[in-house]
């Protein structure tokens, strides 16, 4: 091989690492974006207090829970079908049925609070 040859293979290896390096870190910003925007919404929602009511620490919930399973709990929590009566549990007022028929997501962050998940 010529030097030319060399030079131009040098320069084309050396654009490949650069282009896949940049994508790399374009899907680590975008992950990272998603992440926080996914923060965000529970932080938002009722969510956030249903945990402090349950004694869940957020941050116990951030790093125990999926990012699946956050969207799950994310959905339920919007599609809530006894908004008003998690309002009032949460205000820490009287209501009519338990937290189990209130919360869609009670099971599941039930499942936190268990040692050794």
């Amino acid at each position: 091989m010529n030097p030319a040859s060399l030079m131009i293979l040098a320069i084309i290896l050396l654009l490949m690492v650069i282009f896949t390096l940049y994508k790399l870190f374009s899907n680590i910003s975008f992950l990272r974006a998603r992440h926080r925007d996914q923060i965000r919404r529970v932080k938002n929602l009722k969510l956030s207090r249903m945990l402090e009511h349950l004694g869940i620490p957020f941050k116990h919930y951030l790093h125990r829970t999926s990012e699946l399973d956050k969207e799950r709990h994310i959905w339920a929590c919007q599609s809530c079908p006894h908004p008003e009566e998690c309002k009032q549990l949460l205000n820490g007022e009287q209501v009519d049925m338990g937290i189990e028929e209130i919360c869609p997501n009670n099971h599941r962050l039930k499942n936190l609070l268990e040692p050794g998940e």
